[in-house]
């Protein structure tokens, strides 16, 4: 069950990344994209993603 946790959180992180390039990429050409869905769709993909694998990947502490 570990194992499967790191591998979907190493792949959301994967994900969130291109979706902020994305974002990042839209806020710097901003004459590329068409409308203001296009710059705010790809950054609150990439937040959800990026937190999605913090929540994942992130470690417990045990317990004394």
């Amino acid at each position: 069950m570990r194992v499967v946790r790191i591998i979907v959180g190493v792949l959301c992180f994967g994900v969130g990344i291109a979706f902020a390039m994305g974002a990042i990429n839209a806020l710097v050409h901003p004459g590329y994209f068409h409308s203001d869905v296009d710059v705010w769709m790809p950054s609150m993909f990439g937040a959800i993603f990026l937190l999605s694998s913090y929540l994942l990947v992130r470690r417990s502490t045990p317990r004394t």
